[in-house]
């Protein structure tokens, strides 16, 4: 349902679909407007062929859902909330399309519908939450969220009460004004991606991250490729991880043209991860050099695989106090055989990226967010203060 209505000369009947597109156990369409009790007249029957008297809120009804020439389309349930009427489908993508085409032929409209507007919402910061909340990609980040909005709400109250309070102005500058950006982590994965040599490790070190067998492990040089990415997630972020292929010259020309896509893959991400064989020695880390010669600007983390190795960890230990890539690129010792040092590795990949964790103050999430924020800051006086508290929390009006 992709239609919007002309909001200058919009329909009173509307239909909205709150469910997602696609084959499901349940689909639910909302619909709202004065004909939608002659349409319950006309389509709706109860268990025992009887027209239904519409539910009131908090009552569900059963009943048979009929096309016009009365041939049942499903067998439905009807709930009321604070918008509109809801109805419950069966989630076969057929069924759910011949209910909106009967909708549209009986004269309501398919109108898209906020997210927030699928709850009963108290002001315009919890509408904003709500709205920014089914594109998180992690439990930690909806918690982080609903706690923001909660801390945000808090505040704005106790600034409406207090005005003129002696730290009503730490309290403005404590809101964090980048809170989009932090909210991007946890609805834009981290896109890290595994380089080095061939046999290094890196699908090895791929496989242990992922706890699951992605990508193919073999002692022969150039096994991988072509890149292999899957999801993961680590301190509440989610991130993507990205397998290449070995970097090294080679005349196999599938190879070579695997390594060309690696560096255009590599170029994309966020954070590189070199992966070297501690167990080769110090020469191990001066051909490394050559690997990362114009990655410009990418930050680079080293993890120094295979230290359950013979001498490995010695020499990995040494490369954390000397950084042999520079001053500014950590190294981690890891194992990848035995799964040890890959919080460490994560965190420090993190970290490289610009990654610190969420502050703990309130921030501003939306564009509406950022926007009241100014105009909060540059209020002269508890007077004005009071206002744009005010109307931060000022409910928006709905488009339903």
């Amino acid at each position: 349902m992709t239609r919007e209505p002309d909001q200058a000369q919009a329909p009173t009947n509307r239909c909205s679909r709150l469910t997602a597109v696609g084959p499901a156990a349940i689909a639910i369409l909302r619909i709202t407007g004065p004909g939608v009790a002659e349409l319950a007249a006309q389509h709706l029957r109860s268990p025992a062929g009887r027209p239904i008297r519409l539910p009131e809120s908090g009552e569900i009804r059963r009943c048979a859902l009929l096309d016009d020439s009365g041939a049942p389309i499903d067998d439905i349930l009807v709930s009321r909330d604070a918008v509109g009427f809801r109805l419950h489908l069966h989630g076969s993508p057929a069924v759910v399309e011949q209910v909106e085409r009967m909708l549209v032929a009986a004269g309501f409209v398919e109108a898209a519908v906020h997210a927030a507007e699928l709850w009963d919402v108290r002001d315009a910061v919890e509408a904003d939450t709500l709205a920014a909340l089914p594109a998180v990609r992690t439990t930690a980040g909806a918690r982080w969220l609903l706690q923001n909005g909660e801390r945000l709400r808090t505040l704005l109250h106790n600034l409406i009460a207090r005005p003129d309070s002696p730290d009503a102005a730490d309290r403005i500058a404590a809101i964090c004004a980048d809170g989009a950006a932090i909210l991007r982590r946890f609805t834009h994965p981290r896109r890290i991606a595994m380089i080095g040599a061939p046999n290094a490790g890196k699908s090895t070190l791929i496989n242990a991250l992922g706890d699951s067998p992605v990508s193919i492990v073999s002692d022969r040089p150039g096994t991988t490729r072509d890149f292999v990415e899957f999801g993961a997630e680590y301190d509440g972020l989610p991130l993507v991880l990205v397998d290449t292929a070995g970097l090294r010259t080679t005349a196999d020309p599938l190879e070579r043209a695997g390594i060309e896509h690696t560096q255009r893959v590599v170029a994309e991400c966020d954070v590189a991860v070199l992966v070297i064989d501690a167990s080769l020695g110090d020469s191990a880390a001066t051909s490394a050099r050559a690997l990362v010669v114009g990655r410009g600007d990418l930050p680079l983390v080293v993890a120094a695989n295979k230290c359950d190795l013979p001498g490995a960890a010695v020499l990995a230990a040494r490369w954390v106090d000397s950084r042999p890539l520079g001053p500014h690129v950590p190294v981690i010792p890891v194992s990848a055989s035995n799964a040890t040092g890959l919080p460490a590795l994560l965190a420090a990949a993190l970290s490289s990226g610009g990654w610190s964790g969420p502050p703990a103050s309130p921030c501003a999430v939306s564009e509406r967010d950022a926007a009241c924020l100014a105009g909060l800051r540059a209020a002269p006086s508890p007077v004005a203060i009071h206002a744009a508290a005010m109307d931060w929390l000022a409910p928006r009006q709905t488009h339903l």
